[in-house]
């Protein structure tokens, strides 16, 4: 390492780039400008300075996807007016070596800058159905992650150039920035200490944010709020240091100075979803759930989730997942425990916390046994295929998939319930992740893919004096194979039962539709159903039903009205063909679950239910 001079570049009178102070030996120094001079534009404009260049050319690409969402979400097409100089505004030679990468040939100057602008519209973001969106800028707000924005110059292809970087920031007047990047001693700058620290920091601009502070064990914690909602600011801070103190006690202490929600409130929307960062977390939801009892359950589930992550994916990761290639897809073998494991912590965390009751623990768990249990794929993929899976989603998978997150959380507790009881309750897969993250948390290289996380629980049975340590009964039928799980053997560890109950018979066709411009179209169909049988189609638009023209408003309520072993006749059109095809009723009697507390549980039951809830004593109600 050794310091540099400091640079300060003007470029078309509205940029300023700040060069590094220092950078790895035999690395390029890079630092990032960015500015938004019209922000109703949805055009992000940004500058890369480049220092200490040894080739004659740098490479220089876009991420294709962002860490924690496994989704190619190809940012490079938002990119345009893309340009290169040797820093006095003489034009350098490039070319588009790919869809994502460019090649800028140097001439005299061991220096260059890239100019490019970056779309950031309304519709750009791949994530909008998640819940969350990677990139935007608009007339109230920006708001992005890095990865959605910043190239990055190739050291040892294909990974970024080593070393750290710095980002200066030009606002609009009265637009205030919030990020968990690094602060410096100048105005809107930030620094990190290489790439993938620098855009795995969010970062929120904006005249309009409430901010409101915590703190936990002498740690710093910030609540950034975007948006007017029904939220209590008293109970939110009050909620949240619950939700950060169950998870800090599980592992002794956090792993950063400060912390950072941001929290994106979105009109006319429902539900919640997020994004897990280092030290920080970006956190959509609608505006008006916060006085909605199912809907708050919810937002903390996703709070206590994506907070979850800091230890399970951002420090505790399959190897693959670190250092990060972001030219493609990363496959692992291990989202069942990255995400799906994080979700069974995500409840149990809010049980133990008591923001969540037992019987809110309870029918959660339920419903998430209900799901798998009515998901036909469960039949044909393993909870490792389903992970490897997540790059290339089947387009039949209504039938043939299953969802990482509900098995591998599933997986949590059956695993959690069975390493207690064979150690006699002396070790749990609390211990199992206190432990991946003393060994292979980062800045270390990660478990292995294949049995990393499998030879983790069995030191910690060897440990807790277990009797059979080789989980390979467990982890070959339930985890890499398909074999239905026992949940009553299970959670009998625990004094529990699952019952069972059918609902009452409903009138039942076996597809899925979505409304697209005012017509019923075929999203879905499961195989063998009556739809199926029929020979409808996936995207068929149902016009008529017995002659008469559909309202897709009003299906769901005519189907009801149905007996089993009617006829519906329905006209569609498949493509540009008109066609009749008729359909018989059937009925479906979904199952549905509930969990039960043994009133004969004995005492090993009870010393299992009591360390795992945090409760003081057994309940049967």
């Amino acid at each position: 390492m050794k310091n540099r001079r400091l640079l300060v570049l003007l470029a078309t009178g509205l940029l300023a780039v700040v060069c590094l102070t220092s950078s790895a030996a035999g690395a390029p120094s890079v630092s990032y400008l960015l500015a938004m001079p019209r922000p109703s534009s949805h055009l992000y404009v940004v500058t890369i300075h480049v220092e200490e260049i040894e080739e004659p050319f740098i490479d220089v690409a876009m991420p294709a996807w962002s860490p924690g969402a496994y989704i190619v979400g190809n940012y490079a097409k938002n990119v345009q007016e893309f340009s290169a100089d040797d820093g006095a505004g003489s034009p350098l030679r490039f070319e588009k070596l790919d869809k994502q990468t460019w090649r800028i040939h140097r001439e005299k100057n061991r220096s260059l800058d890239v100019h490019y602008k970056y779309y950031a519209g309304p519709s750009s973001s791949p994530f909008g159905g998640m819940g969350f969106s990677m990139a935007q800028l608009n007339s109230f707000h920006a708001s992005f992650a890095g990865t959605s924005l910043f190239m990055y110059v190739i050291g040892k292809s294909p990974y970024p150039a080593v070393g750290p970087v710095k980002l200066t920031i030009e606002p609009p007047a009265g637009w205030r920035i919030y990020t968990a990047l690094q602060k410096t001693t100048q105005t809107n700058v930030f620094t990190a200490e290489n790439y993938d620290t620098f855009v795995d920091a969010p970062i929120e601009i904006t005249a309009e944010a409430n901010q409101y502070e915590f703190e936990y064990q002498r740690v710093p914690y910030h609540a950034v709020v975007h948006g007017n909602g029904n939220y209590d600011p008293a109970k939110l801070v009050e909620d949240l240091k619950r939700v950060v103190a169950t998870a800090v006690d599980l592992f002794g202490a956090a792993p950063y100075s400060d912390y950072t929600f941001f929290f994106h409130l979105r009109p006319g929307a429902r539900g919640s979803g997020g994004l897990e960062h280092l030290n920080s977390t970006s956190i959509s939801a609608g505006k008006y759930l916060f006085t909605n009892p199912v809907e708050y359950r919810r937002f903390l589930f996703v709070c206590e989730h994506e907070f979850f992550h800091l230890w399970n994916v951002k420090r505790i990761r399959p190897r693959v997942l670190g250092p990060f290639d972001y030219s493609k897809e990363q496959n692992t073998r291990d989202l069942y425990v990255s995400e799906g494991m994080t979700s069974y912590y995500g409840g149990l965390l809010l049980k133990r916390s008591g923001l969540w009751s037992q019987k809110d623990y309870f029918d959660y768990l339920a419903t998430q046994i209900s799901t798998l249990q009515n998901n036909p794929g469960r039949h044909l993929m393993s909870a490792e295929m389903s992970s490897w899976q997540t790059w290339s989603r089947s387009d039949n998978s209504t039938n043939n998939t299953i969802d990482y997150y509900n098995k591998g959380e599933l997986l949590g507790l059956i695993l959690d319930l069975e390493l207690r009881v064979r150690t006699g309750n002396r070790r749990t897969l609390d211990d199992v992740f206190r432990y991946l993250l003393k060994t292979v948390g980062l800045p270390q290289p990660g478990f292995e893919d294949t049995r990393g996380f499998q030879e983790a629980v069995e030191l910690m049975a060897k440990q807790g004096g277990a009797s059979d340590s080789n989980f390979n009964n467990f982890f070959d039928p339930y985890v890499r194979g398909v074999e239905e799980i026992p949940w009553d053997h299970f959670l009998h560890s625990a004094g529990l039962t699952l019952e069972e109950k059918k609902d009452k018979p409903a009138p039942y066709l076996g597809f899925t539709s979505r409304t697209e411009q005012n017509q019923l179209v075929v999203s879905g169909i499961r195989t063998g159903t009556p739809a199926w049988d029929a020979g409808l189609d996936i995207n068929d638009v149902l016009l008529s039903w017995n002659d008469e023209k559909i309202d897709p408003t009003l299906f769901d309520d005519r189907l009801k009205e149905t007996k089993v072993g009617d006829t519906i006749k329905f006209t569609l059109f498949r493509g540009d063909r008109l066609l009749t095809i008729p359909v018989q009723v059937s009925q479906d009697e979904k199952i549905t679950y509930s969990i039960k507390a043994e009133k004969e549980a004995g005492g090993d039951q009870q010393k299992v239910y009591l360390s795992w809830l945090n409760e003081k004593e057994f309940s049967t109600k």
